[in-house]
Order: C-alpha cells, then structure tokens, then sequence
C-alpha cells in the first residue's frame, strides 16, 4: 500500500490504517527510537505514541511525504521521552516537595540561618504573582516538568511559557536583590 492511501484511510478514520502504518514504518521509527533512548521497550512505546499522534492528527494534516512525517514524530516523541527521563534523574522523587512545605527552596550558598528567610521571600513572590503563573513556576521549577509539557496542560503556547518563565525568574532575581539577597 502506498503513502496516499494510508493517507486516505487515516482521513477515513479506517483503522486498516494503524496496521499498514507499522507494517511500513514500524521497524524503522522503532530504530529511531531505540536510537534516542537506547531500550527496545522505550522504544516500542515511543512507536505506541507516535500512531496515536499519527492517528490524531490526520485530518487536519495532510502530509505529503508520510515517510517523513512519520519519522519526525517518533523522533521528537523520542526527544522528549529523552529530556523527561533525564530531568528525572537530576531531581530525584524524594527531593520534590510542595512549595508551602519546602523548608530551603534548594538555597545552598546562603548562611543556614538565612534559608528560611530566603524561602519565605520567594514564596511571597509567587504569591504575588498570581495562581497561573505560580502554578507554571512550581511545575517547572519544583516539580522539573518542561516547558512543553506545561504548555500542553495549561493550554497555552510554549513560547508563551517560556516567556512567562523568563520573566519570573528576572523578576525574582529583582525582588530578592531588593531585599538584600544575592544568589
């Protein structure tokens, strides 16, 4: 079967389609995968999602070159299995606690008498600045979600969370060093 009528059947909603996609492009996106991430089973979910994503997304896309398409969603799918699986080793599950009950806020340069005074500051920063935009610090911040992911939950573009986080992490900086603190 070629690309043009898997392109059909997807835009039909023929579920023939899933299994002509795998039998055509499951091997290879599997490849690129387990390329990326280095464990078949990684790799098998990373296929799993990219047919959802396939799935999902035609209509309204048309690709032209479904090979290509393909490929590049089980590629970014991979990256950013990658970019999870990493952030969650460099903040380990024990070390990720609620904003109201963080005691130091990660603060290690600061006389342990001043921790709890800086902690204090920044929580008072971010009650300022409004639930949102809180909400989207603690995720990224505290909870080591990415942007991405933040922007598909809150529904918001990742340009604008990228922003938005640009600016808090400015402002903070700013409201800290008014108050005496330098980190």
């Amino acid at each position: 079967m070629n690309d043009a009528d898997i392109v059909k059947l997807l835009i039909d909603r023929d579920e023939a389609a899933i299994g002509e996609l795998v039998k055509k492009y499951g091997k290879d996106c599997r490849a690129i995968a387990a390329g990326i991430l280095g464990s078949e089973s990684d790799a098998e979910e990373c296929v799993n999602d990219m047919l959802m994503r396939v799935w999902n997304s035609v209509p309204p896309a048309k690709p032209d070159n479904l090979g290509a398409y393909v490929h590049k969603a089980a590629r970014n799918i991979a990256i950013n299995r990658f970019k999870a699986q990493r952030r969650k080793k460099h903040i380990p599950p024990d070390k990720i606690v609620p904003l109201e009950e963080a005691e130091n806020v990660g603060v290690t340069d600061i006389d342990p008498t001043d921790k709890e005074a800086v902690a204090a500051l920044i929580a008072a920063y971010l009650r300022e600045a409004g639930e949102e935009k809180r909400g989207m610090f603690v995720a990224r911040y505290f909870h080591g979600l990415g942007e991405a992911e933040i922007a598909r939950k809150s529904g918001m573009a990742e340009g604008t969370v990228s922003s938005t986080l640009s600016r808090m992490r400015k402002g903070l900086n700013e409201y800290l060093k008014a108050e005496g603190i330098e980190i």
